[in-house]
């Protein structure tokens, strides 16, 4: 008996021991014309024009519609993933959202699905980057009816076209709310710094 208890120990710590902590990204690309093609995983950060200018850090190949990404993080932090600029040029988008084929989303151990799409790539699989994630869907809805607003702000009709800037303006205080309330329940979250996520979301 002592020897069947002994010999399960020693199973187990050597479990233990080889399940070592970190993260596995596995990537979806919905676009075909991308096969083939190398993801990259940088630093998040934006140039002076307002587009991506992260430092890479990794790079994996596209191939039957996935990629993925394994290592350790020692603690949470923001990056993003996207393809290089010759591949998909960058593009300015609002804040709140991802640029074309592009993520940015929360670094951290743990097993992670990324979507990369024209218009709504996302990352999910962790508490953290789910209530992101569900933040961007939000927002992206609210720009999208706000883009609908854009043609009757231009109307010839003053009262349509007033009315349309009115309901415009209440869309963008309610995006202006979710990043609040997003931030407040965040508050001791460290990815990346504060000023790291706010600048992402907003």
């Amino acid at each position: 008996m002592k020897k069947i208890l002994l010999l399960t120990a020693t199973v187990m710590m050597t479990v233990s021991c080889s399940e070592k902590p970190g993260y596995e990204i596995k990537g979806t690309v919905t676009h075909p014309d991308l096969e083939g093609t190398y993801v990259c995983l940088e630093e998040y950060g934006l140039g002076s024009n307002g587009v991506h200018a992260g430092n890479r850090l990794d790079s994996a190949l596209a191939q039957n519609g996935s990629f993925t990404f394994t290592g350790v993080q020692k603690e949470p932090v923001l990056r993003t993933i996207r393809f290089d600029d010759y591949i998909v040029p960058p593009t300015r988008v609002p804040g709140g959202q991802n640029m074309p084929h592009a993520s940015t989303f929360i670094l951290e151990n743990g097993k992670l699905q990324i979507t990369l799409d024209e218009q709504q790539s996302h990352a999910k699989g962790t508490p953290e980057n789910d209530a992101y994630a569900a933040l961007q869907a939000q927002i992206l809805n609210l720009r999208m009816q706000q883009s609908d607003l854009t043609g009757l702000m231009n109307s010839d009709n003053p009262a349509i076209a007033q009315q349309a800037e009115d309901r415009y303006e209440t869309i963008e205080n309610d995006i202006t709310a979710l990043v609040k309330d997003y931030i407040l329940k965040n508050t001791d979250k460290q990815t990346g710094g504060k000023c790291c996520m706010i600048s992402a979301i907003t």
